[in-house]
């Protein structure tokens, strides 16, 4: 069976993908495992695997910029696309998932929107990051845990995986699309986060 991809997700050859994950060091210390997840089941997955993060935590979101902002710092067409890049610090692991489960259908679905949970613990700074056509990424000094559930969700272990990236090309490319949470999308998310979590807006990142 074909991987199956969020709503907000097509990538051309989704034959070509199946779900399981490698492991690599990284040359600043510690490990970084790249996943993939059938968009059926990344909600449910991203939940067990958060809950291996030590806490308390930081929530991030990355989102493309609005158009009024993107139209000031794009003064060329070769110029890149840019990302807002916003955090909620301080939080224990049970508020960072309240806030999911409340916007989690359009965190899962919309294209554009990269999320995650990152630990503050100074001896162990794991994250979870959900990142671009929604693979994932986990940063840890101790795989250990994270190779116990992947492989609890029959998620498998692979020496090269391959990623919705690895099947772009200029006459096939990857589409992202909007999503939209009955009335919420991420830009009124956003405005509700900073009202009402104490969402902040961090930096501004080419894309």
């Amino acid at each position: 069976m074909p991987l199956a991809t969020p709503k907000g997700i097509t990538v051309p050859f989704p034959d070509r993908l199946a779900e399981g994950y490698e492991v690599n060091a990284r040359k600043s210390g510690g490990y970084h495992l790249l996943v993939n997840i059938d968009g059926t089941r990344l909600e449910h997955v991203f939940r067990d695997l958060v809950e291996l993060v030590p806490d308390p935590g930081f929530l991030i979101l990355e989102t493309p910029c609005n158009e009024v902002k993107e139209l000031e710092l794009r003064t060329t067409d070769s110029d890149p696309f840019h990302r807002d890049i916003y955090y909620i610090d301080g939080l224990e692991r049970y508020q960072f998932l309240e806030i999911f489960n409340e916007y989690s259908d359009l965190l899962v679905h919309d294209g554009f929107v990269h999320f995650g949970f990152g630990s503050h613990n100074t001896e162990q700074k794991d994250e979870v990051f959900v990142e671009g056509y929604k693979i994932v990424s986990i940063f840890t000094d101790d795989p250990s845990p994270y190779d116990t559930a992947l492989s609890g969700h029959k998620i498998p272990r692979v020496s090269k995986l391959t990623t919705a990236w690895d099947t772009f090309s200029e006459e096939h490319p990857g589409v992202r699309n909007r999503w939209r949470q009955g009335e919420i999308d991420i830009y009124s998310m956003i405005e509700s986060l900073m009202r009402e979590r104490g969402l902040y807006h961090a930096k501004t990142i080419s894309d």
